[in-house]
């Protein structure tokens, strides 16, 4: 069952630290009336986190990506499909050329805290931690390209 839940808190983007696995059963074995060792005080022991990793081979501990609150709720079928029609309708209304489509990078530079070691599935692509806005601020730097120099052909 525990296994199932830093799995879970993982997938919701409440990834579980070492530390907070070894609080979490803790609390579980509380909470089941299970014999705790006494050198555990509010917490599993170290050995105990270590021996639980080497006997769940689907778990790795995984440095997580920051993700805000509102990226992680708001990116859904329903928002990115509201997004491509609007494109698409923008697209028929105005009749762009190609060469008045631009493609944009840009560098974020934020103030947000990096997230903790999260443990999460082995093999996963992505791991993502939530964090909020409100500790931060997100400041965009945008790169204008150059145009490319014109050159007299003949």
């Amino acid at each position: 069952m525990l296994q199932d839940y830093v799995l879970k808190a993982g997938r919701l983007n409440y990834g579980l630290g070492p530390l907070g696995v070894r609080q979490l059963a803790y609390q579980f074995a509380v909470a089941n009336d299970k014999p705790i060792v006494k050198k555990w005080v509010n917490g599993a022991s170290f050995e105990w986190y270590c021996g639980f990793m080497r006997r769940r081979k689907c778990l790795s501990v995984r440095k997580a990506q920051a993700t805000s609150l509102s990226r992680a709720t708001s990116f859904n079928r329903h928002n990115v499909g509201k997004f491509f029609n609007n494109l698409r309708s923008i697209k028929a209304r105005y009749n762009f050329e190609p060469m008045e489509i631009w493609n944009l990078d840009e560098t974020g530079i934020t103030t947000v805290q990096n997230p903790q070691n999260v443990v999460a599935e082995k093999g996963c692509k992505q791991v993502n931690k939530a964090t909020s806005d409100e500790r931060g601020c997100s400041t965009t730097v945008f790169l204008e390209p150059q145009a490319a120099p014109i050159r007299a052909v003949g």
